[in-house]
């Protein structure tokens, strides 16, 4: 049988050979060469039969190289062309990827430094943050940015393929919604105690109350966003979050002021000696608070004058050293009144009692001097007053105008004494130096004060038109509207019919 040689010039032919020796070829040389490596103890099994299939490779992408060759198509040229086509936009490419990665790199450092120095990492970790996850969110988020800067560089470079752009931008949506899970999931106890930290305030919790959770018996010391936290009666402190005391059953030891009826103030009412209206009112709240002290006993610690009575220093100081502390108290002076009646109003909601000083000619026009009441009540615009003299004393209501008034005019500024006993949201409020109403009279408060402070009381401007037109036509007429008046005349001038202050 006799080959025609020109059966051998057929590109079809010879690439047919070319492929079936080649095949035939790299399968012969794969088990030669494995058995060859294996008996040697070059290589083991495994080892061996990856060099072989490594080789059977090598030899059919030289096969395939040939058999292109046949048809006159030379690889080489083909990738060195494409390459040189590619380069520019390949350049561009890493150059895009190197600068953007410094970039990423450069911030993540300086944001984590951030963090951890002025934010404070500790404080992640009250959320169950620890040091390792922390470490790990900024090295998630910096493959985020390096996924991100991917998808740029390909598309500015030129290398953008749309099941690229597919993949990448699907890691980009799973990231964005596993990140916020993990969020969600890591501050998910914070988030809860936020919520419901005003739901806890409105169960009575505040600063200064007494409460009782499980065993635990101690006093408030602040409700926050968090928790509260209680300094208990044996030295330790307790915090307990909002959403745990949600859950159960708190005991709140409520500080009774004795006001619940008109009868009790007439059983704590106290008719003034001369010049002990004073001393006087100080009984009266003390004795609402509980603690008996006669205003003969409160006189002579604070050293009363007769005639002359007492500046509010003086009764501060005996009211604290007679009771061992156990009742705090702080003059407001007038230039710090912003609005009476709503200082009145939210100082009484917070368990004080209040002893207001004012000129007394302004109310009684008859009168001469200064006087002390007690501030017990606030109905609509009027303060309910318990008035110690035997002359224009008892209870009565007054416009809060008008007491404003009567404080700053004439001779001197006056102003009110807020008295706290312990066990108070009030007491614990002077126990922390906050007396004013208004935060902007603080040289110094910190965020928190200010922020409770603010929460407690309503900024009001102050009062243009102290007395009105309409009253002013009656000047000469008691501004006062009496609810009950005491009989008696003890402690009256017999000469002028007036009470000294």
């Amino acid at each position: 049988m006799v080959i025609d040689a020109a059966l051998f010039q057929n590109p079809l032919v010879l690439a047919a050979i070319l492929i079936i020796g080649g095949v035939i070829l790299a399968r012969l040389i794969r088990v030669v060469l494995g058995r060859v490596l294996q008996s040697g103890n070059l290589f083991a099994h495994k080892d061996a039969k990856m060099v072989g299939s490594l080789v059977e490779l090598v030899i059919w992408l030289s096969i395939l190289i040939l058999v292109l060759r046949v048809f006159n198509i030379n690889v080489g040229d083909i990738v060195f062309e494409k390459l040189l086509a590619v380069v520019p936009n390949l350049i561009i490419f890493l150059l895009i990827m190197l600068i953007g990665y410094i970039a990423i790199a450069i911030a993540i450092k300086l944001l984590e430094g951030f963090v951890k120095k002025v934010l404070l990492q500790d404080r992640f970790e009250e959320f169950g943050i620890n040091k390792s996850l922390f470490s790990s969110i900024f090295m998630i988020l910096q493959l985020f940015l390096v996924l991100v800067l991917l998808n740029a560089a390909l598309l500015y470079s030129g290398f953008s393929l749309s099941f690229i752009d597919v993949i990448v931008n699907t890691i980009i949506v799973v990231f964005i919604v596993g990140l916020f899970g993990v969020i969600i999931f890591a501050f998910h106890k914070h988030w809860s105690n936020l919520l419901l930290a005003p739901v806890v305030r409105k169960k009575g919790i505040k600063p200064g109350t007494i409460i009782k959770i499980d065993n635990f018996v101690g006093e408030v010391a602040s409700v926050t966003e968090k928790g509260v936290h209680i300094h208990l009666d044996d030295g330790f402190d307790f915090f307990i979050p909002n959403q745990e005391v949600i859950g159960k059953k708190v005991g709140i030891q409520r500080v009774h002021t004795n006001l619940s009826s008109f009868e009790n103030l007439l059983t704590n009412f106290v008719a003034q000696k001369k010049s002990y209206c004073g001393p006087a009112s100080a009984s009266m709240i003390l004795s609402f608070f509980g603690l008996e002290f006669s205003q003969e006993v409160i006189a002579q610690k604070a050293q009363t004058k007769v005639p002359g009575g007492n500046e509010p220093e003086e009764i501060i100081k005996a009211v604290h050293e007679l009771t061992k502390g156990e009742v705090l108290s702080k003059l407001v002076p007038y230039t710090h009144v912003k609005n009476l009646r709503d200082e009145l109003k939210n100082w009484l909601g917070e368990g004080a009692l209040l002893m207001l000083w004012y000129k007394k000619p302004i109310l009684f026009p008859d009168a001469t001097t200064g006087h002390y009441v007690v501030g017990i009540g606030v109905n609509e615009n009027d303060i309910i007053v318990l008035d110690p003299s035997s002359e224009t004393g008892g209870v009565y209501t007054v416009n809060y105008n008008l007491m404003e008034g009567a404080m700053g005019k004439t001779d001197k500024e006056r102003g009110y004494i807020i008295f706290a006993v312990k066990g108070s949201s009030a007491y614990w409020l002077l126990s922390k130096r906050i007396t004013y109403t208004d935060a902007n009279m603080y040289k110094s408060l910190s965020k928190g004060a200010e922020k409770h402070l603010r929460r407690l009381w309503r900024k009001h401007a102050l009062i243009k038109d102290i007395i009105s037109e309409h009253v002013s036509s009656k000047i000469e007429e008691p501004k006062v509207t009496p609810i009950w008046k005491p009989n008696t005349t003890k402690g009256k001038n017999p000469e002028t019919g007036e009470e000294p202050a």
